[in-house]
């Protein structure tokens, strides 16, 4: 039977890795006991804990989800931008003085021939996905009903307004 250590007080809550914090728990009651926590306390890592523990959400979502949480609403200061922008002049940057040899710059430059640079790395499938999933003209039987639509009509430009319309 697969146990896990639970930390009675979660360490995102100020508990510690002490003995006498930990208890082993099966999945199943580990999951159960970051629900209860999550619906006492309402903190977003116990909600995430308890989803990705009972199946509700893979890994990978539960570091996505942790990540835009922890990141939500924090901004730094304007001096801290100030400060880090000084600290990245002049001697204060790594690469400050030196240049890329022309085997660097030619292997930057394939690397983004025929790729905005959002999508480096990641598979095309990804980039399918996303965009039928934010616009949904890209459904095939959207586009099919779209394109029906137009069947005998041509651009021209309105008198008017002298934008392109549909006749």
């Amino acid at each position: 039977m697969i146990t896990h250590k639970h930390h009675i007080i979660p360490r995102h809550a100020g508990g510690t890795d002490d003995p006498s914090n930990l208890v082993e728990l099966t999945v199943e009651e580990h999951a159960e006991a970051h629900r209860k926590l999550f619906e006492e306390h309402g903190l977003w890592q116990d909600e995430i804990a308890w989803k990705c523990l009972s199946g509700q959400i893979t890994q990978t979502e539960a570091i996505i989800q942790s990540i835009k949480k922890a990141n939500t609403g924090k901004k730094h200061s304007s001096e801290v931008r100030k400060a880090r922008s000084d600290k990245m002049q002049g001697a204060g940057n790594h690469f400050y003085g030196k240049k890329h040899t022309e085997e660097t710059r030619r292997k930057i430059g394939e690397s983004k021939s025929g790729k905005p640079s959002w999508n480096k790395g990641k598979p095309s499938s990804w980039v399918t996905e996303r965009n039928i999933t934010n616009n949904p003209s890209k459904l095939p039987e959207v586009k099919a009903k779209m394109s029906a639509a137009k069947k005998g009509r041509t651009w021209h430009k309105d008198p008017i307004t002298g934008k392109r319309v549909w006749s």
